[in-house]
């Protein structure tokens, strides 16, 4: 069946995916910030990497969708900005205003007046994401100093909304599936060339920005291979049949690649098409995961200080890991929740509202990851 006829309708399973990719980088993360190797990985690769990859190809997938009902770039502006940026500001606050207070060596007062701390604060709300420590803070962790791990991605995430705005500005709707191709083939032609030179990190800036947001050419090009496939494959939705045999078929070369750069080249034909075959042919019970509300975002935001802050006492008190990973698991769940009902769905609320200027109550925000 084809992704044209599935994607018109509203039952789907993004939001079970969207949440197994989250607590897949907090289960990878677990081992990491107590010191330890993680014991399983997928196709050569830690859990993490797999999710967020995940996250990328939903996120072009939908985001293309989107663009594509409403080509308006306020509309879509207000869309995206509505979907990443109440949720990180609350995550930012509690972070720096409640756990840090709480987890500091310093005296209270003079963890406040630090320039380190609103320094970590202003960076990471403008996207720059330049400093990841906090005062005083988790120094003598497994994993030190380190406050949020996770934050980093989203910048490229927003990056790619940008890339994707302009190009649907820049060309007809009917043209929108070329300039996806385009851009696919610069990111994808780009890391295997930059791979083929030797090239594993590579810094560059924004153009007329002089400090502040940077990126790293490789995760860019990595990222936005992902994001491109997951709106290549909306575009070109008419074209594309979703069968679970061929998602079967593709995900052998994954495990027989001889390293983790033919094992990317194989992620990218198995990887985006595997999501949607299960987002659109999964049976019905794992369509209605997520009905009461979308935690996936407030896990990816939360987990990272949450599992610092348990790490610190477990460290002290020489728990294991299970029991570690079990409680900043339900810590950051309930902490998701609240981000979802209290932050992230009004604000999905406001967005006609802002772009329109008409209320929009009783209606149902388009599912979008983060």
């Amino acid at each position: 069946m084809r992704i044209s006829t599935l994607a018109d309708h509203s039952e789907n399973a993004f939001d079970l995916i969207r949440f197994v990719a989250a607590f897949s980088v907090l289960y990878s993360h677990s081992f990491a910030l107590l010191g330890r190797f993680e014991p399983f990985l997928i196709f050569g690769f830690p859990v993490a990497n797999i999710g967020v990859s995940v996250f990328f190809v939903i996120s072009g997938f939908l985001v293309c969708q989107s663009w594509d009902r409403a080509p308006s770039l306020a509309r879509f502006a207000a869309r995206r900005g509505l979907r990443l940026l109440p949720g990180l500001f609350v995550a930012l606050l509690f972070t720096v205003f409640v756990i840090g207070p709480l987890m500091t060596t310093l005296p209270v007062m003079q963890y406040l007046g630090s320039a380190g701390t609103w320094t970590y604060l202003l960076s990471n709300a403008s996207f720059s994401f330049g400093q990841n420590f906090l005062p005083g803070l988790f120094e003598t962790n497994p994993y030190p100093r380190a406050v949020n791990g996770s934050l980093w991605t989203l910048k490229y995430e927003a990056f790619l909304y940008i890339a994707l705005a302009i190009a649907g500005v820049a060309t007809r709707r009917e043209s929108m599936r070329w300039a996806c191709l385009v851009l696919l083939s610069l990111f994808a032609v780009g890391w295997c060339a930059s791979k083929a030179l030797g090239m594993d990190t590579y810094e560059i800036r924004l153009p007329f920005i002089t400090h502040g947001i940077a990126f790293d050419w490789m995760f860019l090009a990595l990222l936005g291979t992902f994001f491109f496939i997951g709106s290549a494959l909306y575009v070109f939705r008419r074209s594309v049949r979703l069968s679970i045999p061929v998602a079967v078929v593709l995900a052998l070369p994954c495990l027989l690649a001889p390293n983790r750069s033919w094992g990317t080249l194989f992620l990218w034909l198995f990887l985006p098409y595997a999501t949607l075959v299960f987002a659109y042919r999964a049976p019905a019970i794992f369509c209605r995961f997520g009905k009461r509300g979308d935690l996936s975002y407030g896990i990816y935001i939360y987990a990272f200080p949450v599992q610092q802050v348990v790490s610190d006492f477990a460290f002290k008190a020489g728990a294991g890991w299970f029991p570690t990973f079990a409680v900043s698991s339900v810590a950051t769940i309930i902490l998701a929740a609240l981000s979802w009902h209290f932050v992230e769905q009004p604000a999905l609320g406001w967005k006609a509202r802002l772009v329109t200027g008409r209320s929009v109550k009783g209606s149902k925000p388009l599912k979008a990851s983060p």
